[in-house]
């Protein structure tokens, strides 16, 4: 051990203070960086294990044109293994089958069929053609016997598609010849089931080609397997050969060669992002549709470029670099302050022959000891506080994403995985950020001037204090209003720059941690309100084509309310339509709408000279100008619920009631509203302003009923008896004008507001409706949801059976639980993340304090002995620390902001329309906590400025 080691270890063990502040300061960042890390690691592993056993670890699933392609693919060196599936055919259901599976369909397979999760609850899997795998779903049904080693003959053809007397209502000619050149093509399983009862289509479906096939069943599998679900229901494999049987993507008469359809699920290889992929997929069989596995590909670290990915890289991002900040500069200052008072030390090293490589070296080494003590520290309390975290956190995460039972049958669960990336990533970013902190000082100790020093003046700047006839002029404001202690301050500060500046800096470090804190809370907050449900009670009841009155539907409410252990929340009837919105009322998400991609927002409508309307498309999307046809929602709620949301938006709603009574709909809009583009969730703005929305809404218009009605190419479209048809005459004789004279940004418990106009107005309005189509919905709080969710739907079927559609009562209590979780997890990871990063401003604060009073005793010894009183000494202190916070306070609030316009950069990525607000409430917790330490650090560093340690200290060097 050479002597500068030695002298550093000494330096280390006669400064335990200043050593053991520093270490704890390391040591909480290297825990925050290790447990943000850990937990992160860990989480990413539970979800891949998830998704791997419920789902397989297939990248990517392709529907090839032929065999050549499926060749290719397999052969292709970006994807390792391969699992194929083919239509074999499918079988008639009877009705109680057909409530699950539109056909039975059998497929045939090979490969690794654990590359799909395919899992046995019983039997084996099928070795020939003549043998069957099926689901435990049909074996549960109990509608045939499925059961292992029972036989089954089924009647197998092909699907094929054929037209319905709709086909020839339709007028326009080239979605006629579309619909025609399908009719006679075959279908495969993709497809979904063609039933002109339900969707009013013009097409339907038969089977050709039937021939019996009799299979064994040897084998049942889960259900759950995403590989058995079609587009008609679950299937049943059978054995394939070793590649499928020659198929080709266009229809034949040949029965054996028919159009089959082939799906091969294939294992990354040489891939490595969703690019790849496309390029690999692209390059082997192009031409050919394909899906990616997200939820494999996102927790097994494939780059996917996803919205909400980049805005949680980016919170990440931030974080941690503020945290390695941080722990630089708390090392910096408080080699700094240590540095700087013992200067003499090291110029008397100096003197005796000591080389600056020297100088140098004992400082590095102190920061090494340190670097290593507070790492290793840091990441085993890292681990160990994500441990913790993790497993009061699990059942809570369990419960919000599900679990899953992987192939052996274990139950995959959410606990710590301690992997060696996350314990080096943070042990090195640690050590790093210290070594790179430490050099600093460690070069200005290895230029100290050693004759300077060794007289006293190398670390003081020269005050020339002119006379003056005037006294205040003598003493300076400060001493004019703080007397001596404050003169002082001021002459010290002058004199021995470096010590303010440190205490500074770490005042400022202090406010910007808390103020990150603070803003990550905030930005997650955001990032959960914009994707997190809108549920607010344990029970809902919905039912459609409401022909109850406003005072049946209350009546109705009130027996519903008189239920045991039930209170209801609140009910509010629901009518859809289109509606015309002037350009004065439409906001920035009506103008925005690019490529007309958005089918809500269908029309742009001008006026011409004569004062009749056009309809037009524009190529582009909307117009920046001029009136728009868009769907529109207006909500009742019951006019007493309706005055007390109008007060709680400081809006008054006497004149809406006042317009019901006279026969006319004031309503109140929701300016602004979250919604989802596919991308990223956005703070819609709909409208901007208030006005009159003339609007025509689905419901019974004379003799027909107009189950819908929406924009079309021309005009409002009207669905009467399963057809569309032109709504214009209908327009012109029934539509609606609303008065918008209010706009809020809330609403009501039982209303959602989904990207459209929204329009609220008091329930004794409806009657100036005319007959529209209404939803009914219901919120009640119960203390048994399940026992609630019962007596509810006995109650709700007796009160509104006759007058209603379809009545659902609804627990939804396992989504209200989720949402809970969420916020908690949430919560918790923010509270344990801003007490970490409170440790470590704390601690470097108090680091930088203590340590820098410690070390000027000589000073204050020499302030003593000039007659300077303790109480003098204090006020000394505390006018220098005073002047240092504000300065630091100052400087934090500024470096604060860009943190906060970083990570609202990060979140704005996945969440748009809402600024991330600046938590101002954060700001006066961190100026209050700073003032709170300094006052404690002062007060302890000057107890050991104490008159025994005078004559100590004079003579101490």
């Amino acid at each position: 051990m050479s002597v500068t080691t030695r002298f550093a270890l000494r330096s280390l063990r006669s400064n335990r203070t200043r050593t053991i502040v520093s270490v704890a300061g390391v040591a909480l960042a290297a825990a925050l960086l290790t447990g943000v890390l850990a937990c992160y690691w860990s989480l990413r592993g539970f979800l891949l294990d998830r998704v791997v056993a419920m789902e397989g670890d297939w990248a990517v699933s392709v529907w090839p044109q032929d065999l050549e392609q499926y060749r290719a693919l397999v052969d292709d060196p970006a994807f390792s293994d391969a699992f194929w599936v083919q239509d074999v055919g499918f079988a008639e259901t009877d009705a109680e089958e057909k409530a699950l599976d539109e056909y039975l369909t059998v497929q045939a397979m090979g490969g690794d069929p654990g590359l799909v999760a395919l899992r046995l609850t019983e039997g084996r899997l099928p070795e020939n053609d003549r043998e069957l795998l099926v689901p435990d779903r049909w074996v549960n049904l109990g509608a045939r016997d499925w059961s292992v080693g029972s036989t089954v003959t089924l009647g197998l053809g092909q699907r094929e598609a054929t037209a319905t007397s709709a086909l020839s209502d339709v007028t326009d000619a080239d979605q006629r010849a579309y619909y025609e050149g399908l009719v006679g093509t075959r279908l495969d399983s993709s497809a979904g089931y063609y039933d002109p009862a339900v969707d009013g289509g013009v097409l339907s479906e038969r089977l050709v080609d039937v021939r019996p096939r009799t299979y064994t069943i040897v084998g049942v599998y889960d259900s759950l397997a995403q590989v058995g679900a079609t587009g008609v229901g679950l299937a049943a494999f059978t054995a394939g050969g070793d590649e499928p049987a020659p198929f080709s993507g266009d229809a034949t008469d040949n029965a054996e060669v028919a159009a089959r359809g082939v799906e091969v699920f294939l294992r990354a290889g040489r891939v490595t992002s969703l690019a790849d992929v496309d390029r690999a997929v692209g390059a082997a069989a192009p031409g050919c549709g394909y899906a990616v596995h997200l939820g494999y590909l996102r927790y097994a670290g494939f780059s996917l470029d996803t919205a909400s990915e980049e805005s949680f890289l980016g919170i990440a991002a931030t974080l941690g670099a503020v945290v390695v900040v941080a722990c630089m500069a708390l090392v910096s200052n408080a080699f700094s302050i240590s540095i700087a008072h013992r200067t003499r030390q090291f110029a008397l090293l100096a003197s005796v022959g000591a080389t600056p490589r020297q100088l140098r070296h004992t400082v590095l080494v102190e920061a090494v000891v340190v670097a290593l003590l507070g790492v290793a520290i840091g990441t085993a309390a890292g681990a160990l506080g994500s441990a913790a975290a993790l497993e009061f956190v699990a059942p809570h995460v369990e419960r919000l994403v599900g679990t899953a039972t992987d192939a052996s049958g274990t139950e995959v669960g959410l606990s710590l995985q301690l992997h060696w990336a996350p314990l080096a990533i943070a042990a090195v970013s640690t050590l790093l950020a210290v070594l790179v902190a430490a050099w600093l000082p460690a070069r200005r100790a290895s230029k100290a001037d050693i004759v300077g020093q060794l007289r006293g003046q190398g670390s003081v700047r020269p005050v020339r204090i002119e006379r003056d006839a005037r006294p205040w002029a003598r003493t300076g404001l400060a001493g004019r209003l703080l007397g001596a202690p404050g003169k002082l301050a001021v002459i010290d500060r002058r004199r021995s720059p470096h010590t303010g500046r440190a205490t500074t800096v770490s005042l400022a470090l202090a406010v910007l941690l808390l103020v990150t804190a603070g803003t990550v809370a905030s930005s997650l907050d955001t990032m959960v309100e914009a994707s997190g449900a809108d549920i607010d009670y344990p029970v809902d009841v919905t039912a459609d084509n409401v022909t109850a009155t406003p005072e049946e539907v209350r009546s109705a409410m009130s027996e519903l309310g008189r239920v045991d252990g039930v209170r209801l929340e609140g009910w509010s009837l629901q009518a859809w339509g289109v509606g015309l919105v002037p350009d004065a009322m439409r906001g920035a998400t009506l103008r925005s709408v690019e490529g007309n991609a958005d089918e809500k927002y269908a029309l742009v409508v001008q006026q011409n000279a004569s004062e009749t309307h056009s309809y037009a498309v524009p190529q582009d999307g909307l117009a920046e100008e001029g009136p728009v046809l868009a769907p529109v929602s207006l909500c009742f709620l019951d006019d007493q619920a309706f005055t007390a949301w109008a007060r709680s938006q400081g809006i008054e709603a006497g004149p809406y009631l006042d317009a019901a009574g006279a026969g006319r709909v004031m309503a109140v809009g929701v300016a602004t509203c979250w919604d989802n583009d596919g991308q990223r969730y956005v703070l819609s703005d709909v409208l901007s302003g208030t006005g009159t929305i003339r609007a025509l809404l689905a419901g019974t218009y004379g003799d027909s009923e107009a189950t819908d009605v929406r924009a079309g190419e021309d005009g409002p479209v009207v669905v009467v008896d399963g057809r569309a048809q032109d709504g214009s005459a209908l327009w012109e004789t029934s539509a609606l004008d609303i008065d918008v004279a209010a706009l809020a940004d809330e609403v009501p418990v039982t209303v959602t507001a989904q990207g459209v106009p929204t329009l609220i107005a008091p329930a004794s309005a409806l009657a100036a409706c005319g007959e529209p189509s209404l939803t009914l919905t219901a919120g009640f709080d119960a203390t048994d949801p399940s026992a609630a969710t019962d007596a509810l739907g006995t109650v709700a079927q007796q009160e509104l059976g006759d007058r209603t559609g379809t009545v659902f009562v609804t627990d939804q209590t396992a989504d209200l639980s989720n949402k809970q979780s969420l916020a908690l997890v949430i919560e918790l990871f923010s509270g344990l993340m801003s007490g970490v990063l409170a440790l470590i401003a704390v601690a470097n604060l108090f680091n930088t304090l203590t340590n820098g009073l410690a070390l000027r005793q000589r000073e204050f010894a020499v302030l003593r002995s000039a007659g300077l009183p303790k109480r003098g000494l204090a006020k000394l202190v505390g006018y220098q620390c005073a002047g240092q916070a504000l300065r630091g306070l100052v400087l934090g609030l500024v470096l604060a902001v860009p943190v906060w316009a970083a990570l609202g950069t990060a979140v704005s990525v996945s969440v748009t329309g809402e600024r991330l607000s600046f938590p101002w409430a954060w700001v006066c917790c961190a100026v209050a906590g700073c003032l709170a330490v300094t006052a404690v650090a002062c007060w302890y560093g000057l107890r050991r400025c104490d008159d025994a340690s005078l004559v100590g200290s004079l003579r101490a060097d």
